[in-house]
């Protein structure tokens, strides 16, 4: 199985960053650069595609490096036949999963 996520904002040129993150904490994946419209601005972006992951604290940690090092407030995060959504309602509050699972 396999966990996505994308993140865009306002201000990314390229996802180098992301790759030296990615890379720093030996997280092996594939990213995408990518160009969407969000409430009607254009945005880069990058989707990142790795393993799901067994243990959810580690995704956790990633998500809040990516976050602070990028500036970006949520993620959409897909993980297969599990969740779709936005990453903060995945990890919730207090860590725990609330939001839409798949089923």
């Amino acid at each position: 199985m396999s966990t996505e996520i994308s993140v865009s904002n306002s201000t990314q040129s390229n996802c180098k960053e992301i790759l030296k993150i990615m890379q720093k904490y030996g997280q092996d994946c594939r990213v995408i650069e990518t160009v969407s419209v969000v409430e009607n601005k254009i945005e880069k972006g990058c989707s990142i595609t790795m393993d799901t992951f067994n243990d959810k604290t580690h995704l956790i940690k990633l998500w809040k490096i990516i976050k602070k090092n990028g500036n970006y407030n949520c993620a959409y995060i897909k993980i297969d036949e599990q969740f779709s959504g936005c990453i903060n309602n995945y990890i919730g509050s207090e860590g725990g999963i609330v939001g839409s699972r798949l089923s």
